[in-house]
């Protein structure tokens, strides 16, 4: 049967913390759609193509944007998998560290899952800019070439400081290990609570991405009839400890 203290479980209740977060990135990109005549009626293109290409892909990528940034917050949230019982990597590398005096263990903890987490900033980035790129227009009079370099410039610059930041304690534990065999052998070990952050954090992200929609949905569609609605109550589960839903589970 199923049990709270459990690899699934942790994945529900990580999803049910961030789905918040889901939400707010798909209502957004439904809300940048808004006002954009319906490309079938300007220039004569079939409605499913119209679906596909400037409905049905936008989506996707707001899916993906939105599944990126579930994981993220997952593979760094140990509080909720501590309760229910599920190792991961982000308690081991203070055990490692501080009760272990363990350098080369914590930094064999903390390379994979933030190169992980480095390439999914990377994958957020890219797709939402390729997503806004694709729904924006160019202003007139504007020069656009060059509006894109300043553009692609910030953008290197904001991936260069994230990169240092998220790089810098993995290569200075790094250094304090002395060799690459006890990194290598305190990897092996650990092997079983890298898996289970990266479990949890994938199962979190894909549910939250493919259910987000359906509220963002609503929320939109209430949104341009003016009425009201308790879909924006589902930001609460950020702003609460996230102790208080592994406790209520």
């Amino acid at each position: 049967g199923f049990s709270v203290y459990s690899l699934p479980a942790a994945a529900v209740v990580l999803a049910l913390r961030y789905f918040g977060i889901a939400v707010a990135v798909l209502m957004h990109q439904r809300l940048r759609q808004l006002g954009h005549w319906p490309a079938e009626r300007v220039f004569g293109v079939p409605r499913i193509a119209a679906a596909v290409h400037l409905r049905l892909r936008p989506g996707a990528r707001a899916a993906a944007v939105a599944g990126a940034l579930v994981m993220l917050f997952c593979m760094n949230d140990h509080i909720i998998p501590g309760m229910l019982l599920v190792s991961t990597y982000g308690p081991q590398v203070m055990i490692q560290y501080s009760a272990l005096l363990d350098a080369a263990g914590a930094a064999a903890l903390a390379m994979p899952v933030a190169a992980v987490g480095m390439g999914m900033v990377a994958l957020a980035l890219l797709v939402g800019r390729a997503n806004q790129t694709r729904t924006e227009h160019p202003p007139a009079g504007g020069a656009p070439g060059r509006a894109f370099c300043r553009r692609l410039v910030a953008a290197a610059l904001a991936l260069a400081i994230l990169a240092a930041a998220m790089a810098t304690p993995v290569i200075v534990l790094a250094g304090q290990a002395g060799s690459w065999r006890a990194i290598i052998e305190a990897l092996r070990d650990a092997r079983r609570q890298i898996w289970q952050t990266l479990y949890v954090a994938v199962a979190a992200g894909a549910a939250c991405a493919a259910l987000a929609g359906l509220l963002a949905g609503h929320w939109v569609r209430r949104r341009r009839s003016g009425g009201l609605t308790a879909a924006p109550l589902v930001l609460l589960n950020l702003t609460v400890p996230p102790a208080l839903l592994a406790i209520g589970i």
